[in-house]
């Protein structure tokens, strides 16, 4: 048997069927059996112990039979390598399943077709995957382009799909297996790994500034206080005193983005105040507690003049030398060695940094914001970078730190800094071994 094309007229899709069935035939009934229990997901361990023998006798045979297959199917009838203008293949991708289905089982019908495809140069498009594809870099280049980097709206979402060329099941295809990091949302494609993101800008985009209790709503969350939280660490959205509301920073501008900074125009324009007075103006124009205003005043721009007003220090204001504030118990200090307790919790594996006493600061001699320092390590430690942050310290994270000295969760240990030499180390101080699961 033998299908005979003029180069105009290709053999239909049955008679390819008929062929490779054919082809697959000329196989022995073992090696026939090792392709479909690999290609169903058996290891060449099981199939091995299945047959009696070793695990690479079952890969020979199973290359064997390959190399068979592709032989007895170049002796028939088309030119071998034109097969896939045979099938008259219009995409670089293209789905076994519809030619599979054809076959007596499915799973010898991919197995027949998977060989066939690899020997033509069309390769899977993952492991167990129907998809085979003609050019894999380019097809991964289309798909990356696909990927959007915001929010876009489904129009030109559908359009950049149909300048791809990539048929719309095989895109439905990546978007169900995770391979493409999209969702639809309110007329959007927007990110699945960036979802609450993308929801909050859409819905800012949509319908302009709004509060952080109708953004909860929008995104189906109950409390606003997180998503106050989030969408102030993210630079696309900017908060709009005096309303409180949340806008898109690209679409808004903001006299102030930082409370210190309406404190020092503040200053500017009105000379020395009375800390009551500070508090009035900020309240009408960049309402904020009365303790972040008092953070506010720890800047090394600000200090406070004979009478006790706020002024500028530009303008002959006096820092106030800061009063000694109390040693917490879980620090001590001997000589010139500051150690500090700290105990290996999820924050610390996460990345976070430190929060800690204001008297770190003080000891340091940081008693302004912003001021800080940076130790060093003698013992292959990162940097440690101990900042003055308005009424607390911030320690920078110790994870790279505690994971060299193969401290695990729960873990006692001890930041030491030596402030004359601006050096530091993180030691172990666990007592109770049999608990304890750190790396020795």
């Amino acid at each position: 048997m033998s299908i005979e094309s003029d180069g105009s007229t290709p053999p239909s899709p049955q008679a390819l069927v008929n062929e490779l069935l054919e082809a697959w035939t000329e196989l022995s009934e073992k090696q026939r059996y090792i392709l479909i229990e690999r290609h169903n997901g058996r290891t060449l361990e099981q199939i091995g112990e299945e047959l009696g023998v070793t695990r690479e006798r079952v890969r020979q045979l199973q290359n064997k039979a390959k190399t068979k297959y592709v032989s007895e199917l170049a002796s028939y009838g088309p030119k071998f390598r034109n097969w896939a203008q045979s099938l008259q293949v219009s995409s670089d991708v293209y789905d076994l399943s519809s030619l599979a289905s054809k076959f007596g089982t499915e799973s010898a019908g991919f197995v027949m077709l998977s060989i066939a495809f690899d020997s033509l140069g069309w390769k899977v498009q993952k492991k167990g995957s129907p998809w085979f594809i003609k050019d894999p870099q380019h097809t991964k280049k289309l798909i990356r382009n696909l990927s959007p980097d915001e929010p876009i709206r489904e129009s030109e979402w559908e359009q950049n799909v149909a300048d791809s060329g990539l048929p719309k099941a095989f895109i439905r295809h990546l978007i169900e297996e995770g391979e493409l990091d999209v969702e639809r949302f309110c007329g959007y494609i927007i990110r699945h790994k960036h979802s609450r993101l993308d929801r909050a800008y859409v819905f800012l985009l949509a319908h302009g500034p709004a509060q952080p209790e109708q953004i909860a709503a929008a995104l189906g969350e109950t409390t606003a206080r997180n998503i106050d939280a989030f969408m102030a660490r993210q630079k696309v959205f900017t908060k709009v005193f005096p309303s409180g509301n949340w806008a898109l920073s690209e679409l808004t501008e903001v006299r102030y983005k930082r409370a210190i900074d309406a404190v020092i125009d503040i200053l500017h324009e009105h000379g020395p105040l009375t800390r009551k007075q500070l508090y009035d103006f900020m309240a009408r124009i960049y309402p904020v507690s009365k303790s972040r205003i008092h953070q506010c005043l720890t800047d090394y721009r600000i200090g406070t003049m004979p009478d006790n007003k706020i002024w500028l220090v530009e303008n002959g204001a006096e820092r106030k030398k800061e009063d000694q504030p109390a040693k917490p118990p879980h620090i001590s200090v001997s000589g010139n060695i500051v150690g500090i307790m700290k105990v290996v919790d999820r924050e610390v594996l996460r990345g976070s940094g430190l929060m800690d006493s204001r008297w770190i600061s003080w000891k340091l001699g940081l008693h302004a914001t912003p001021m800080r320092k940076t130790f060093i390590s003698h013992d292959r430690l990162p940097e440690l970078t101990v900042t003055r942050a308005g009424a607390n310290t911030q320690i920078s994270t110790i994870r790279e730190a505690a994971s060299i000295r193969g401290l695990a969760k729960n873990c006692s240990c001890v930041i030491l800094l030596d402030i004359a030499n601006l050096t530091w180390d993180l030691r172990h101080t666990c007592t109770d071994e049999s608990k304890c699961k750190a790396k020795t």
